[in-house]
């Protein structure tokens, strides 16, 4: 593969990795997305905890996943060693991710302002495509097979087994059903689609 269609395929893989850090932000930002899922899943009656309880302890957990300036979490929910551990190691996931999204940003539009100056754009639908149909088919896996995808990703993003919770030793865990990263998993996906299919509708205006 000639060196300039490389460079176009990194491109577009970077372009995926600021859709995908920019949807990570907005995921973890919006909590109406949490509360709805919640409430759906009428968790509170199920952890014999009030709706008004759930979403409080929910917002201090995210202030301290997206704040570099708070440094310890507070929940109602008693939490050990194990469960502050996995939290941390989380906020520095979330903390790069959040890094790479503003660094991602700069450069994604930039990149797509010169290659459009240069009528090149057209370059990067190929890239693109073949980019997006294997992010897609891996959301689908992941979705179809949620379980093992979900196990799978932490044994990729996480070096221990703090990520492994006993709900009657680690109970903060109610807080956060499977279902709940599954419609993260949904949410992601249609928000990369959305970005994709933007910047494809403006490479053929530009085309």
């Amino acid at each position: 593969m000639p060196y300039s269609t490389v460079k176009y395929y990194l491109y577009s893989l970077m372009i995926l990795a600021w859709l995908v850090c920019l949807s990570v932000f907005l995921f973890m930002n919006l909590s109406i997305i949490y509360l709805i899922t919640i409430k759906i899943l009428n968790i509170s009656a199920s952890i014999h905890i009030s709706m008004a309880s759930v979403s409080n302890n929910y917002t201090n957990i995210i202030r301290y996943l997206q704040s570099p300036f708070i440094n310890q979490m507070h929940t109602a929910i008693p939490v050990n060693e194990v469960v502050i551990r996995h939290f941390r190691d989380v906020k520095t996931l979330l903390m790069i991710s959040n890094t790479l999204m503003i660094i991602l940003t700069l450069i994604a539009v930039k990149l797509i302002k010169r290659l459009s100056f240069a009528n090149k754009l057209w370059l990067l639908k190929m890239p693109l495509r073949s980019t997006y149909m294997l992010f897609t088919s891996l959301i689908l896996f992941s979705v179809v097979d949620f379980n093992d995808a979900f196990v799978f990703m932490h044994k990729l993003l996480f070096r221990n087994q703090d990520w492994i919770f006993d709900e009657k030793k680690e109970p903060i865990i109610n807080l956060f059903p499977s279902q709940y990263f599954m419609v993260g998993f949904i949410f992601i996906f249609l928000l990369v689609s959305i970005g994709m299919i933007l910047i494809l509708n403006k490479i053929k205006k530009d085309s």
